[in-house]
């Protein structure tokens, strides 16, 4: 976890392990535009969310189309 100016942010990697799902499945939720990231420049090869953010998303309802495909069958 990294602090800054007040606010905690979590890595890619602990904001997956945070919500209880898989890195891939956080990755399609970033490229869908459910998160927003940040980039610091003492490390800009990681990711970083805002924990709020992280904690903001796991309150919302499901909407996983994954399960709902599976089913259907």
């Amino acid at each position: 976890m990294l602090c800054g100016m007040g606010t905690e942010y979590l890595t890619a990697s602990e904001a997956a392990a945070r919500m209880g799902i898989s890195p891939e499945t956080l990755r399609r939720k970033l490229r869908a535009g459910k998160l927003p990231t940040f980039k610091f420049e003492h490390n800009r090869r990681n990711t970083y969310l805002r924990t709020a953010d992280v904690d903001r998303l796991m309150n919302e309802p499901v909407e996983d189309n994954d399960a709902a495909a599976n089913h259907q069958g």
